[in-house]
């Protein structure tokens, strides 16, 4: 079965950034990190660019930079900032004014205690819950192996709240180099460097909190070719944007099944140039996510190119083979072998947590055997959103195409929080 095919529903130019720091509004609102002091505000919906300064910023930490930045449920803007000299990391919250072409502080910037250290990468990522500020080992140590978290979003909404460290325990050989980190259903994902097909599994509850497991994945993962890989958590699966800085290797889209741990490679199809360089990747919801990068195409007099990408289908493709998947298991003979329900972890880790706290890791890859009679034969279409590229004028959108799906078997998990 060929791959699903990915188009991009807008493609944008001229928004150009220094760096990967991209953060995402619920409403279409786009913040890129311009300097040190400066944000790049784009309005999707209105098609307009503003030029962001601070109208208020605490003396204290003239010193420090911003160093990410994050919308919060609440339609805030998370900026984590860092100072140089000291490598401490800070938050505070910020309101957008786009009359005024501002950014109002509120509040007071809080000191994380997550501190830059030799052999640790530090990054914002999100769970279920919000906005986590996560520092983990590049590689794994004989000793002393440990990642610490902040929730930012939870401390914003009740001010109070402190860094979780967690000591990493292993009994599998964890000899490796770790990169884009993720949280699902209160597990950590590290994955092994360049190759995807193992990544070290952290619990972060229960009586399983900290004792890593090494998993391996199915499927047809990004290859090892591929220099760069972003990736983006979603409920029921993994998106990532695998890139190479170089003209010969076509960058693409995989999604891993957190379900069955099976990877698909997509099709994916831009009005434009590939972004192939200090890449942003960020989601808004479910459905849509927006990818922004540098071109290398000598020659390119646009330079950077963003585009949103409604994921729907894929969504859509997983809730049907679920629903397949279960009239499926009901109307097969009772001699059916069906994949274990996974264990859950329980435990109550966060006072400001308003989510479920079960924990369920995903489960080891299994093949589920159904009797013939019993599988369905259902290729659902999805007609792919047409593009319209936008540079400072809309383009002549492309006609609908329908496309056939391919067979995905998943089934529904409940979102938590750590």
């Amino acid at each position: 079965m060929d791959p699903l095919p990915l188009r991009d529903c807008l493609s944008i130019t001229g928004v150009d950034s220094p760096g990967r720091t991209m953060a995402v509004g619920g409403d279409g609102q786009l913040i890129f990190k311009k300097s040190s002091s400066e944000l790049y505000y784009y309005d999707v919906q209105e098609l307009s660019t503003s030029i962001l300064t601070f109208s208020r910023k605490d003396p204290l930490f003239d010193d420090c930079q911003i160093y990410d930045l994050a919308f919060v449920r609440s339609g805030s803007l998370l900026i984590c900032l860092q100072r140089p000299s000291t490598g401490d990391f800070f938050i505070c919250e910020g309101t957008i004014d786009t009359q005024e072409k501002t950014v109002d502080i509120s509040g007071s910037v809080h000191r994380t205690k997550i501190v830059a250290a030799k052999g640790k990468n530090i990054v914002l990522i999100h769970d279920e819950a919000g906005v986590v500020l996560i520092s983990y080992p590049i590689r794994w140590l004989p000793s002393g192996n440990t990642i610490e978290l902040f929730h930012a979003s939870n401390y914003l909404n009740l001010s109070s709240g402190d860094k979780y460290t967690i000591s990493l325990q292993a009994k599998d050989d964890c000899d490796a180099t770790f990169a884009t980190p993720f949280i699902s259903r209160n597990h950590l994902y590290l994955f092994y460097g360049h190759d995807y097909f193992k990544f070290l599994l952290v619990p972060l509850s229960g009586t399983s909190c900290g004792k890593c497991q090494v998993r391996t994945t199915q499927g047809v993962p990004p290859s090892n070719a591929y220099m760069n890989k972003t990736v983006q958590c979603f409920e029921e699966f993994v998106l990532v944007y695998a890139n190479q800085n170089v003209r010969h290797i076509r960058p693409n889209f995989y999604m891993l099944n957190l379900t069955n741990l099976k990877w698909y490679p997509l099709n994916l199809m831009l009005s434009h140039h590939f972004p192939n360089g200090k890449i942003s990747f960020q989601k808004e919801g479910e459905e849509t996510v927006y990818l922004h990068g540098d071109c290398n195409i000598s020659g390119c007099v646009e330079k950077t190119h963003l585009y949103q990408i409604n994921i729907e289908a894929l969504t859509e493709l997983i809730l049907s083979r679920s629903r397949a998947q279960s009239m499926s298991a009901s109307s097969c003979p009772s001699n059916a072998s069906i994949a274990p329900t996974p264990h859950i972890y329980k435990q109550k880790v966060n006072e400001s947590s308003t989510l479920p706290q079960n924990d369920t890791p995903p489960s080891t890859p299994t093949t589920t055997s159904l009797s013939t009679s019993c599988n369905l034969a259902i290729s659902p279409t999805i007609r792919s959103v047409p593009p319209v590229v936008h540079r400072f004028q809309k383009k002549q959108s492309r006609e609908d195409v329908s496309i056939v799906t391919p067979n995905l078997l998943e089934s529904t998990v409940e979102s938590h929080v750590f």
